[in-house]
């Protein structure tokens, strides 16, 4: 724009920018065109007669709208109308192609509601009038923005929408910060450049004259919700300005081309990994401060694990059945799992094949995820089963193997032929124990029992197909709850003997404080 005129925003050219993942990007993130001299200008003057030089140091400062826009509010209470009046203070003030206006109504309100919310100032009359119809309601009170140009928030008014008024005062003494983006909780992948930020300060009119007003955001590292030891980005200024040289004119006119707007920054990661910082923001005016509200983030670097994984059929895979697999995560993730992808080892490298290529799983709930995975392509023997997760910032673990026994269907239908008696005795410090109960849980979960002892602490659980099982037993002793020691497990395999005997050993558990521990 010509010199004295407001540093509105101007088209940017289409050049590609970097943009926060997830979020949208628009004209105001891309660059504007040209060299970046938001910091001013070094003038040099030359006289070519005696060679002596004279610096001149050039600054650029926004413009506030109020100098060159005056705005009136009101409500019609006999019309229930929302009423603003936007006009030019000075034509020689104003751009040639006019100023575009917008009045914003913070609180939701029904999508019905007639309204024209936005306007231009153009010739003759410089003039633009808008309106919101909204009911009048007792001690109603809603928050007018009024926008000009790409200066966001230049006027903000409160509007009481239950009495009759003509012209209301500004809201001239705002002091607050808002953290737009990134949303609260989420996670970026670690170690990061930097972490765009977007925030909206309000500060008292007036402010940052004296160059002591400062605008502060960055990463609060130590949680304290203050910049004790941090290093913030620090700003001059309630707006975000930014000023390009684009050309310089014979006789001395440089060309300049300016945009105004709210914070767009890239706050430095600091080289910060696997930790939770807050993004924070603080404005500090006239000896006044206000803190924005603090904006949990996590900065991860590293891979997810896995903590348990689960084949139904135990370790057996039926070739021509698919093969369902769960997975969970260990939950300590800061990102938390984002995908796990599952494939046979049929080339035996160790490495996900290229064809066919990894099933991804699906989330089922409670930190579960599910994979079904074919089996045609499987003969008759052990056969590696190769897992792989990721977090949701794209972190993703070491590929895991699995042994797993691949069988014809024949096959299982002959073990399942193969029933065997699993009987034995329930102890405790070598002692019997009648009426304890016994029970046997296969791997694809189908259970077995539950039986309980007699007197001589003797248990029997017959037709016991192969496979491979989970004990669970309690008893009774003394008034007290009993259990095993540690999780007790077996496998019954094809040709084993009809009759399998475990004795089962149980002893007291206690959680801390001397209580039985629950079970």
């Amino acid at each position: 724009p010509a010199a004295g005129a407001p540093a509105a925003g101007a088209p940017a050219a289409p050049v590609a920018a970097q943009a926060e993942p997830g979020a949208e990007t628009s004209d105001l993130d891309l660059p504007l065109p040209g060299e970046d001299v938001n910091q001013g200008l070094l003038v040099v003057i030359r006289d070519r007669q005696t060679g002596e030089s004279t610096l001149r140091r050039l600054d650029f400062a926004p413009q506030r709208p109020r100098r060159y826009v005056r705005v009136e509010v009101g409500y019609n209470l006999n019309a229930e109308q929302l009423h603003v009046t936007v006009t030019g203070q000075s034509p020689d003030l104003l751009p040639a192609d006019g100023v575009k206006v917008r009045a914003e109504i913070v609180e939701p309100l029904p999508q019905t509601v007639q309204a024209r919310l936005e306007g231009e100032l153009k010739a003759p009359d410089y003039q633009a009038v808008l309106y919101a119809n909204i009911p009048a309601v007792p001690r109603r009170t809603v928050t007018l923005r009024v926008h000009v140009d790409d200066y966001p928030r230049a006027f903000v008014f409160r509007v009481p929408c239950g009495v009759h008024s003509r012209s209301l005062p500004e809201e001239e003494h705002l002091m607050q910060v808002r953290i737009v983006s990134p949303q609260a909780n989420k996670a970026f992948q670690a170690p990061v450049e930097s972490v765009r930020v977007r925030a909206e300060v309000d500060a008292p009119v007036g402010t940052f004259q004296n160059g002591n007003d400062l605008v502060e955001i960055g990463l609060d590292e130590d949680l304290d919700r203050e910049f004790r030891s941090d290093a913030p980005l620090r700003f001059h200024n309630d707006r975000q300005a930014d000023v390009r040289l684009t050309g310089l004119r014979p006789g001395g006119l440089l060309l300049v081309q300016t945009r105004v707007r709210d914070f767009v920054v890239d706050v430095p990661g600091n080289g910060l990994q696997n930790v939770r910082v807050n993004v924070l923001g603080r404005l500090f005016v006239r000896q006044k401060t206000a803190w924005s509200l603090p904006v949990p983030i996590s900065l991860d670097a590293a891979a997810p694990n896995l903590a348990r994984v689960k084949t139904a059929g135990g370790n057996q895979a039926i070739i021509g059945q698919p093969l369902l697999i769960t997975v969970w995560g260990d939950g300590e993730d800061l990102s938390l799992m984002g995908g796990v992808e599952a494939a046979f080892d049929t080339e035996r490298t160790g490495e996900f094949p290229l064809a066919p290529p990894p099933v991804p799983g699906k989330p089922v709930g409670d930190g579960r995820w599910e994979i079904t995975l074919p089996t045609e392509q499987l003969t008759p023997g052990r056969h590696n089963l190769l897992l792989r997760a990721r977090d949701r910032v794209g972190n993703q673990g070491k590929i895991l193997s699995y042994e797993v026994q691949a069988i014809p269907e024949a096959e299982l239908q002959k073990q399942r032929e193969t029933l065997v008696l699993v009987t034995g005795r329930v102890l405790y410090r070598e002692q019997p124990v009648p009426g304890a109960t016994v029970g046997l849980k296969a791997a694809d979960g189908k259970e077995y029992g539950p039986v309980q002892t007699d007197e001589q602490g003797q248990y029997r659980i017959e037709n016991v197909p192969v496979g491979s099982y989970q004990v669970d037993a309690r008893g009774v002793v003394r008034n007290t709850p009993r259990f095993p020691a540690e999780p007790i497990t077996f496998e019954i395999k094809q040709g084993d003997p009809r009759l399998k005997r475990l004795d089962i050993p149980i002893r007291p558990n206690r959680a801390p404080g001397g209580a039985a521990e629950p079970r």
